[in-house]
């Protein structure tokens, strides 16, 4: 849209206002009362730009940040938009060169056993560092990724390059190793083709190394029936699946009952609180009870301290991973660490 002749810097704000309010009237579809919203961006010329393009563009960055913030809103442009597309267009081509050319590279957290004490997998964490040799933040890039493609090919990566690891790993320590990786929910929203790509690597891995799948609470609401046909056939062929994060995301429990989990996986923020909240402790003794009830399994992240590890034995924990056991380490690092504990 097009506003000629403006009065004052507030008019193009009013008239978005005044258009989301005409928007979000409901309209009659065959007797179904249907709502509609609108993420609205404002570019003014000419000290947003003096190009018709170059005013698109803009308005485009303030629409996409609208989007970003919950949408059903309206937005000026302002450079510091521009300057963090930039930063975004910049990070998505270094990282879509370090896929092509080795950039990337996995390490491997051990989960431990509290009943034995052994180290019965680790969960594979993929890394990126730079020329220099210092590490790109991983939240940084994989949530740049999750808005693309790329993440599907950091997914396939990360799976085969860490099951080639822990096989070799496993056939030098003259026991199996498990693995665990996480399923991105970006793949669950691509094609057909790129999730099924991924899940017969998965298949293939499973018939070489003990393989765990970690998901989020957060794909069971993209597409709950293709997320159910894609555990069962994991579970089919030997993998075990777990729920990442467990309790910051899906408000239904339903799901617990009604997919092949064998784990949950305490999020770290309530392991952080646990020995100094009472709230956090009373929500993990929660969670300690419906996953004995459901018959699972339970994984703590995030174990920093010996009073954190000390109250997760004393309730019963049965795996736990964290930097006061082992930080994310190299294949080479690993197997010292292995054979050391």
């Amino acid at each position: 849209m097009i506003l000629r002749e403006l009065t004052d810097e507030f008019t193009p704000m009013d008239v978005a206002e005044r258009l989301l309010e005409a928007i979000r009237q409901p309209h009659d579809l065959a007797g179904c009362q249907v709502a509609c919203g609108a993420s609205i961006g404002i570019a003014v010329y000419p000290q947003d730009g003096e190009q018709v393009d170059d005013l698109i563009s803009k308005a485009d960055h303030a629409m996409y940040e609208v989007k970003k913030s919950g949408r059903n809103g309206c937005q000026y442009f302002t450079q510091s938009m521009q300057e963090r597309s930039e930063q975004r267009h910049s990070l998505y081509l270094r990282l879509q060169a370090a896929l092509a050319n080795d950039g990337l590279s996995v390490e491997y957290q051990p989960v431990v056993d509290l009943r034995s004490g052994r180290a019965t997998r680790c969960e594979a964490l993929v890394r990126w560092y730079d020329e220099q040799g210092r590490q790109i933040p991983t939240g940084e890039f994989i949530a740049m990724a999750e808005e693309t493609s790329l993440v599907n090919a950091i997914d396939l990566f990360v799976l085969e390059k860490a099951a080639d690891g822990v096989e070799a790993l496993s056939n030098r320590l003259g026991w199996p190793l498990g693995l665990a990786v996480n399923l991105s929910p970006r793949l669950f929203l691509s094609t057909e083709s790129a999730l099924n790509q991924w899940l017969e690597l998965a298949l293939q891995v499973a018939r070489r190394v003990p393989l765990t799948v970690e998901i989020t609470e957060r794909i069971l609401i993209e597409d709950p029936e293709r997320v159910h046909q894609v555990l069962d056939r994991l579970k089919q062929h030997g993998a075990t699946i777990a729920i990442d994060d467990f309790g910051t995301g899906y408000s239904s429990l339903s799901y617990l009952t009604q997919l092949p989990l064998d784990y949950l996986k305490i999020d770290r923020s309530f392991v952080e609180n646990m020995t100094t909240s009472r709230p956090a402790q009373m929500l993990v003794d929660t969670i300690f009870s419906l996953a004995r009830n459901l018959g699972l399994e339970l994984v703590a992240e995030g174990v920093e301290t010996p009073e954190q590890l000390a109250s997760l034995r004393d309730k019963g924990c049965d795996y736990v991973q964290g930097y006061l056991l082992a930080r994310p380490m190299g294949e080479a690092q690993l197997e010292q660490w292995l054979r050391r504990r």
